[in-house]
C-alpha cells in the first residue's frame, strides 16, 4: 500500500505532465466526420451492414460507401467503393446484399456477394429504384420505386424512350388537376407516381406489379412470400380527403389487382405482417391523417 510520499509524488507527476491540446468544434472539421448510417443486423446476429457516410470537401457532396463489422468481434470492412451507395439488405440466408447506387443517374437496384467482390447491377429503371425487400426464400427482391404515367408503354422489359426525349418532357408546361401536385423533399412530381415492382433473381426480369394515378407505400412479405402488403390512397378524391387503406396484392398472379383489407377511413404509414401471416402489424391512424399515429394490429380474417 502507497504511503502519504509515494502518493505525492505521484500527483506531482500528474500535474507537471503535458496536458492534451482541447478546442471547439469548428466548420472545417464537418469535412473530417465519418457518419455510421442504416445498419442492417444479419439473420444469424453475427454482423452488420452499415453506410458510413464522409464528406468531399472539394466536390461539396456526401460520399457514402457500404461497410460491415462484427456484432462481437473484429475490424470494420469495406464492401463497397461506390460514392451513393446506400439502403444495405442481408439476403435471408446470408450469402448476399442488395443494395442501391446512384451512378450517373438515379438510384438503381445492385446485388453483391456478402463476402465482398463485384457488384452487379440489376435494374436499370429510368426513374430509379427503390429500397429493397427480400422475398422470405430469397429468390426475389420487392420495392417501391417512382413510374413517369406520362412516358411511353415499355414494350416487354425495354424502355422505348430515350434520354433526350424524357428531357425534353421533362421541361414541359405542367398542368395542374389536384391538390397534390407536390411533395416536400420531392418538389413538383409531375406525372411520377410510386408504384410496386418485383425482380426475379433467376431470370433478372423485373416487373412492375402496380398502376394508375397513385402512390404506393414501401411494400411487405407476407410470411409464405406470395401476398404483399402496403398503403395506398387511391381514391379519386384522395387529395381531398386523405385516406390510405391497406391493400393485398397476390404477386404469383401476373393480372392480380390490389385488394383492399383494412383501414378505409385510416392511413397507413409503415406495414409488416405478423409472423404466422394472419394479421398486419401497422403504424397509422383509423379516421385520416389527424392525429397521433398508432400501433395497430389488423386481422385478415374478416
Amino acid at each position: 500500500m502507497a504511503n502519504l510520499t509515494e502518493i505525492k509524488d505521484w500527483q506531482r507527476r500528474i500535474r507537471s505532465e503535458e496536458k492534451p491540446v482541447t478546442r471547439r468544434y469548428r466548420i472545417e472539421d464537418l469535412a473530417s466526420l465519418a457518419v455510421p448510417e442504416q445498419p442492417a443486423l444479419s439473420s444469424d446476429g453475427s454482423r452488420i451492414l452499415y453506410v458510413l457516410r464522409t464528406v468531399d470537401a472539394g466536390a461539396d457532396k456526401y460520399l457514402r460507401a457500404i461497410w460491415t463489422v462484427g456484432t462481437r468481434d473484429g475490424a470494420p470492412r469495406q464492401l463497397t467503393r461506390g460514392t451513393a451507395d446506400s439502403s444495405p439488405v442481408w439476403s435471408p440466408d446470408g450469402q448476399s446484399v442488395a443494395f442501391l447506387r446512384a451512378q450517373d443517374g438515379p438510384a438503381q437496384l445492385w446485388l453483391l456477394p456478402a463476402g465482398g467482390g463485384e457488384p452487379e447491377q440489376l435494374t436499370h429503371l429510368p426513374l430509379g429504384a427503390g429500397t429493397p425487400l427480400w422475398s422470405p426464400d430469397g429468390s426475389r427482391i420487392a420495392f417501391a420505386a417512382p413510374v413517369d404515367l406520362a412516358a411511353p408503354a415499355p414494350d416487354g422489359d425495354q424502355d422505348q424512350e430515350d434520354a433526350a426525349a424524357r428531357q425534353k418532357r421533362a421541361g414541359a408546361p405542367i398542368v395542374v388537376d389536384r391538390l397534390d401536385y407536390q411533395a416536400d423533399g420531392a418538389g413538383l412530381l409531375r406525372k411520377a407516381r410510386k408504384h410496386l415492382h418485383v425482380l426475379d433473381l433467376d431470370t433478372r426480369r423485373c416487373r412492375q406489379l402496380t398502376d394508375g394515378d397513385w402512390h404506393a407505400s414501401d411494400p411487405a412479405w407476407s410470411p409464405d412470400g406470395t401476398r404483399l402488403a402496403f398503403g395506398a390512397a387511391m381514391a379519386d378524391d384522395a387529395d381531398l380527403v386523405m385516406r390510405a387503406p391497406a391493400y393485398l396484392l397476390d404477386v404469383t398472379d401476373t393480372w392480380s389487382a390490389p385488394r383492399e383489407v383494412a383501414l378505409g377511413d385510416g392511413v397507413v404509414g409503415a406495414v409488416d405482417w405478423t409472423a404466422d401471416g394472419s394479421a398486419l402489424l401497422i403504424a397509422g391512424t383509423t379516421d385520416g391523417p389527424l392525429g397521433h399515429t398508432r400501433l395497430l394490429r389488423v386481422p385478415l380474417d374478416g
